[in-house]
């Protein structure tokens, strides 16, 4: 398997650092111990192992098996024999997936700078807002007055929404997802940003009970969550502010 070059979430990370960095060892089991030994401890062909560099050099360390009592967990720095026992959430916490430890923000935009949104769905008239200087007006597909209350909803549901899981990093072709024909886009151009921010939305992964996604600022497909996109269509014709009376 080739490493993964991607964005982290710094929070999570940070989080496992200070596990491993604060955790004690509970005891030293065995100063030295025999190959057979360690098999048995689960440390002679390890299944995790967790590198850290620093200025002084690395460090890694191997982590077995759990013990009896299911609380402990066995390790050892490799290149050094002695075994120790730690608690069994240090190893919990290292043999957690990439997904994990990746950003799974799925637009990273801010609503409240948006001068215009556009939002295109398959068998339905394309819905056109602008905003500038504080007026929220719609242009499409009537015109009038924007809810700022609603538009701001609609566009903190996609900057708060998570990436459910990441389909593929490099698709050589985007049609076997639905993404060459899309079954939702929503444009947003931000101020004093020239690049629009879009959101490409596909089939739907029925495996994973999401829908296929993309955004034009990376190369890979991933998911999101079939709820998410299921709001944002319902919500489409709620946008225009309510005329008084009605």
């Amino acid at each position: 398997m080739q490493p993964l070059s991607a964005k982290g979430d710094a929070k999570a990370i940070e989080k496992l650092l200070t596990n491993v960095v604060t955790s004690r060892k509970d005891a030293v089991l065995f100063e030295k111990v025999e190959h057979a030994k360690l098999v048995e401890l689960g440390l002679g062909d390890p299944e995790v192992e967790m590198g850290l560099k620093s200025a002084n050099g690395e460090t890694v360390i191997v982590f077995g098996e759990r013990g009896p009592t299911n609380n402990v967990a066995y390790a050892m720095f490799k290149g050094r024999p002695e075994v120790y026992r730690v608690h069994s959430d240090l190893k919990k916490d290292v043999s957690k997936e990439a997904y994990d430890f990746r950003d799974k923000t799925i637009l990273d935009f801010d609503p409240a700078k948006m001068r215009r949104l556009e939002i295109v769905k398959k068998g339905m008239s394309r819905v056109v807002i602008v905003q500038n200087q504080s007026k929220w007006n719609m242009l499409e597909p009537t015109t009038g007055v924007a809810s700022m209350a609603k538009v701001l909803e609609y566009l903190y549901a996609i900057k708060n929404g998570e990436i459910k899981a990441f389909a593929d990093e490099n698709p050589a072709d985007l049609a076997p997802y639905g993404l060459s024909s899309p079954m939702l886009q929503l444009t947003i151009y931000q101020e004093q940003k020239e690049k629009p921010y879009i959101l490409t939305i596909g089939d739907k992964d029925r495996a994973r009970r999401g829908y296929f996604a993309k955004v034009d600022q990376a190369k890979k497909v991933f998911d999101v969550e079939e709820s998410l996109i299921n709001t944002l269509i319902s919500n489409m014709d709620k946008l225009l502010e309510a005329e008084a009376g009605k």
